[in-house]
């Protein structure tokens, strides 16, 4: 979903694989596009397999910590954006998770 230049997309649903898989995808389809941020609800991961998941807990939400591992481990990743937050400032519906919100930087 597109709003303005802020990039919205919904991980509910995806395994930690696909969710990582899909935000590559995302940052670096945005990046070309010049959108200025992306607003990515994590929801909790549900179609991972929590027994063999390192990042998995029955209680917390999965993607929600996993995605932004992944993309702070990604150099080719980390030279398109800022650090990912989450903003809990967000006017985005979402349950009761805070989407993760990334800032591109600025092309030189």
């Amino acid at each position: 979903i597109q709003e303005g230049k802020r990039f919205r997309y919904d991980l509910h649903g995806f395994s930690l694989s696909e969710a990582n898989l899909k935000v590559k995808e995302i940052i670096n389809s945005c990046y070309e596009k010049k959108f200025k941020q992306i607003l990515l609800i994590t929801g909790k991961g549900s179609h991972s397999n929590s027994d063999q998941d390192v990042y998995a807990s029955k209680k917390l939400s999965k993607l929600k910590f996993a995605v932004p591992e992944y993309i702070n481990s990604q150099e080719e990743l980390q030279k398109k954006i800022l650090i990912p937050i989450y903003s809990s400032k967000s006017s985005i519906p979402c349950s009761s998770r805070t989407p993760l919100l990334i800032y591109f930087r600025v092309a030189s």
